[in-house]
């Protein structure tokens, strides 16, 4: 599978290096289009939806910011790297509501902008199982969830605050617990408690760990306090639990 990109700049020869320059192909990627200002961008990705969009601030007719507004709006499956100059670099990060990946200040070099497609569109190879059961009875989160949401699950043993996980999804901790709770109908924190009492659960029943362990697999590193949580989502010690489980 190759990434279409779809980059959008008014100025020529900065459309062009980007679209030209880079070899893009051997980074699984296809430019698929460029564009001179956010109007015709849209105008390209109502014809033909891309998977990242580079794009600058400061254009004319429609720039980046209402551009990666409407992207969010209409598209959200299409990823969004916005490139500022130094003067707009403040104005661009009020993008950050709208789930923009990565924010690069002009001007930029190759070899920054390349790791900054690469980690983007990894956002695009895993879906989180929590995501994908979601979409099956119709519900769809956005890509900014599910990248909270990866993060979670890839790190679910670690000590997890919402503030390192907003930290590392390019967001801030109010805006992350507002559009988390919103989307997936509990908190950042309850998530990650409800992920690691499934988890134990499953332990519980199908392994010989003892309840220490278990709670060091499941990232509460305090046994008492993993058998206190535990009994209250439960109503359960984790002993009884494995207990009522033996076949």
């Amino acid at each position: 599978m190759s990434f279409q990109l779809l980059i959008v700049d008014d100025e020529v020869p900065i459309r062009k290096a980007l679209a030209s320059y880079i070899p893009w192909e051997e980074y699984n990627c296809t430019v698929y289009d460029t564009a001179s200002n956010g109007k015709e961008a849209i105008k390209k990705l109502e014809a033909h939806p891309v998977d990242l969009v580079i794009t600058d601030v400061k254009m004319p007719l429609i720039d980046g910011i209402e551009l990666s507004k409407y992207i969010y709006d209409n598209y959200p499956d299409t990823l969004v790297i916005i490139l500022s100059g130094y003067a707009e670099f403040e104005y661009a990060q009020s993008a950050m509501r709208y789930h923009v990946s990565e924010y690069l200040l002009k001007p930029v070099s190759k070899d920054k902008l390349i790791a900054a497609v690469q980690n983007t569109l990894k956002q695009k190879k895993s879906v989180p199982v929590a995501s994908k059961n979601a979409e099956s009875d119709g519900t769809k989160y956005s890509i900014f969830v599910k990248q909270a949401m990866t993060l979670i699950q890839e790190h679910l043993t670690e000590d997890l605050s919402l503030e390192w996980i907003a930290e590392h999804v390019h967001s801030n901790a109010s805006y992350l617990s507002r559009v988390f709770k919103k989307e997936v109908g509990m908190s950042v924190i309850s998530y990650i408690t409800d992920l690691r009492i499934k988890k134990a659960k499953d332990l519980l029943e199908h392994s010989d760990l003892k309840t220490g362990e278990i709670s060091e697999a499941v990232g509460i590193h305090d046994p008492a306090y993993f058998s206190v949580v535990f009994k209250k989502y439960t109503g359960m010690s984790p002993k009884a639990y494995k207990s009522s489980h033996v076949s």
